[in-house]
């Protein structure tokens, strides 16, 4: 959960995932819900690293 709260701290801040993430059994798709700092739409895109490899998020 750690890396959802720091991906969701970039905008704004971490309320929760999607049930197949919180449960564990499905990490090829990702929800998570955010409380954003503004009213704007996010347009930004980041590098993430989860066990030597790289991802889009």
């Amino acid at each position: 959960m750690l890396t959802f709260k720091k991906i969701g701290g970039q905008w704004g801040n971490f309320i929760a995932v999607d049930e197949d993430t919180l449960k564990e059994t499905s990490f090829t798709k990702v929800k998570i819900l955010i409380a954003l700092k503004s009213q704007s739409k996010i347009e930004e895109e980041i590098n993430m690293d989860a066990n030597g490899r790289i991802h889009l998020v």
